[in-house]
């Protein structure tokens, strides 16, 4: 795993591989200079896009937690992770 990094650094530094990427549609006559992507570009957003991913999974049993303890109920959490109740739980558990 990539040593830690700010999630909107991450985003971030994304970001710049994603749009170099986009400017690879357009056209080979655009009227303005862009810099096109390459597969480097897409290689490092994958990266980055699973940092992300594992950034996000390591901080769910904190949130839940958080959530909990600050009064959230059950049902609230499981709707904002967007799953049951019970999903909600085992991610606490783990």
């Amino acid at each position: 795993m990539p040593p830690f990094t700010s999630l909107s650094r991450l985003a971030e530094q994304r970001a710049a591989h994603d749009a170099r990427l986009m400017n690879n549609r357009l056209p080979a006559d655009h009227p303005h200079p862009v810099e096109r992507g390459t597969a480097g570009d897409a290689l490092a957003g994958l990266a980055l896009g699973e940092a992300v991913r594992r950034h996000v999974k390591h901080e769910h049993g904190t949130r839940v937690r958080e959530a909990l303890e600050l009064g959230a109920s059950w049902s609230e959490v499981a709707a904002a992770l967007d799953v049951s109740p019970d999903d909600a739980r085992a991610l606490l558990r783990a």
